[in-house]
């Protein structure tokens, strides 16, 4: 495969796995705001950490809080992982 083909292949993939991201976070943002009300700043820049598979564990559990209180436990025990080289953000 030459080589310009392969960056743009590699650039289609990322840009894909970064729309998952982006509207994964978008829908679990609005789910939880539907639920809980507005979300501090505090509690919105934690979610923007996390992953794909977090974010899709999180929409899960959301269906079970009450309160922000249920957020933030959900998160101390699911803290997102630090951010890797960007690529998949969990998502393969």
């Amino acid at each position: 495969m030459e080589l310009t083909t392969m960056w743009t292949e590699e650039g289609k993939k990322a840009g894909r796995v970064e729309g998952r991201v982006e509207t994964t976070l978008h829908l679990t943002q609005r789910l939880l705001q539907n639920r809980l009300g507005t979300l501090p700043a505090d509690l919105e820049a934690q979610l923007a950490q996390c992953s794909f598979n977090q974010l899709t564990m999180l929409a899960e559990a959301l269906l079970h809080f009450t309160s922000q209180a249920d957020l933030r436990a959900w998160l101390l025990a699911n803290p997102p992982a630090a951010p890797s080289n960007g690529h998949t953000n969990g998502v393969v």
